[in-house]
């Protein structure tokens, strides 16, 4: 080999350390903390390293260096947690190493090119590092692969899937090598690491689905805490009315002051119940807890509060996803606490509340009166409040649920003092 042999390798190694620490950062939803001339050293050194490693180790050897390189590169560049970095780094490492696998297909099939002259064509060589480092780069880029790969770094189940599949990836790399590739060498490594990859996906979404389980559960022994309250309280309400009454009965004059004043205690107080509990029971669990539950002692505090509910509404709510049921009682959970703190400050603290059927859509209309402005172009948006500083979260929160359903929307105005809120859920 010439030097300029040598130097074209090393220029392609550079840009591969480089495609891929960038790579990196984008798995660590972070930037470079250094300087660009820091940056630059790492990026020589790397290559360095890299181009040494290339013509005076086996394959293994070779493997191992890049990760040692692409790992401490990041770590030095973002200055992350040693562990989270490297580990993104081996994902970044096997999407390399899926790409590659893809281009060799395509080189030794429609190119024609065999293992020894690939191996001695320095810049064919150099070119392949290249595309695979920039379709790496491309890949990691993406949102929503991001976001997957967010996900995974997060579960302790990564270290029993994930590993492994590293090491299989490296065997077939390193079996690449020693064997002159055919076409179906190459399609039975493709099989054997979308199977593996399958694999780890399943395990994600089932260990996913027992978290949900798991909060669906806690969510649910919440509200029955609440629910056995309510119940207290109505035991104690009975109770005390069962004793009043049998206080009447001892009464001899019926036409006594005592006696009427008494009756008439008796009859304000009975005219106070619960306004919440009429028609609530229509919802299903989880709506019907947090309605008792945000709702629950507003009487005292004289609110004016009116509900209304189809008695449709149950069965109905029973069919929609899973997914979008817990979207909705997060975002009426956040409605109703907006809505109830905004009436607080006004002086008839009107709350209504009406649910019902329009044509295929489940409506849940919450009105609440309210004091001062509202912008309707700002409200959903991070930060803004009326309540003050560092408020604002809460109809934001509601805004980004909003976004992962497509069965969800809600609608908001404002007319003489009320706020409207509609929430509605197609079927």
């Amino acid at each position: 080999m010439n030097w300029y042999d040598y130097l074209l390798i090393y220029f392609s190694s550079c840009i591969l350390v480089f495609f891929m620490i960038k790579s990196c950062g984008y798995f660590l939803k972070t930037t470079s903390t250094n300087n660009n001339l820091l940056n630059l050293l790492i990026v020589l050194f790397g290559g360095t390293l890299m181009t040494y490693s290339l013509y005076n180790n086996g394959t293994y050897e070779n493997i191992i260096v890049c990760i040692v390189i692409f790992s401490m590169g990041s770590i030095v560049t973002y200055k992350q947690k040693p562990y989270k970095t490297i580990l993104n780094t081996m994902i970044c490492y096997l999407v390399l190493l899926i790409f590659e696998i893809l281009l060799s297909i395509i080189i030794m099939n429609f190119f024609k090119f065999n293992l020894e002259s690939f191996n001695t064509n320095t810049i064919m060589k150099s070119i392949f590092t290249i595309l695979d480092a920039l379709c790496t780069l491309i890949t990691c880029s993406n949102k929503k692969i991001c976001l997957f790969v967010n996900k995974i770094t997060s579960k302790s189940i990564v270290i029993t899937t994930f590993f492994p599949i590293i090491i299989v990836c490296m065997i077939i790399l390193d079996a690449k090598y020693i064997f002159f590739s055919t076409s179906e060498i190459y399609i039975g490594n493709i099989i054997i690491i979308s199977t593996l990859l399958y694999l780890l996906v399943f395990s994600i979404i089932t260990d996913n689905k027992l978290i949900k389980e798991n909060e669906k559960t806690e969510l649910l022994l919440n509200l029955m805490s609440k629910y056995e309250k309510i119940i207290d309280d109505n035991r104690s309400f009975k109770h005390e009315l069962l004793n009043n009454l049998l206080i009447l009965k001892s009464y001899e004059d019926k036409n006594s002051k005592e006696y009427n004043d008494l009756l008439d205690e008796l009859i304000d107080l009975n005219n106070k119940k619960d306004v919440r509990i009429k028609n609530i029971s229509n919802l299903p669990s989880g709506l019907k807890g947090i309605f008792y539950y945000k709702l629950y002692g507003l009487e005292k505090q004289k609110y004016n509060i009116s509900i209304n509910i189809s008695k449709k509404i149950g069965n109905l709510l029973n069919n929609i996803s899973h997914k979008d049921y817990i979207y909705l009682n997060k975002i009426i959970s956040i409605v109703l606490d907006n809505a109830i703190e905004a009436s607080s400050k006004t002086k008839d603290k009107h709350l209504l509340i009406d649910v019902y059927l329009e044509e295929k859509n489940i409506c849940f209309d919450i009105l609440n009166s309210y004091t001062g402005e509202v912008n309707l172009l700002k409200i959903n948006k991070k930060g803004y409040s009326t309540k003050g500083k560092n408020r604002g979260l809460g109809l934001s929160i509601a805004n980004t649920i909003l976004g992962k359903s497509n069965t969800i929307k809600m609608i908001q105005s404002v007319e003489n003092n009320i706020f409207t809120t509609k929430i509605k859920v197609s079927l």
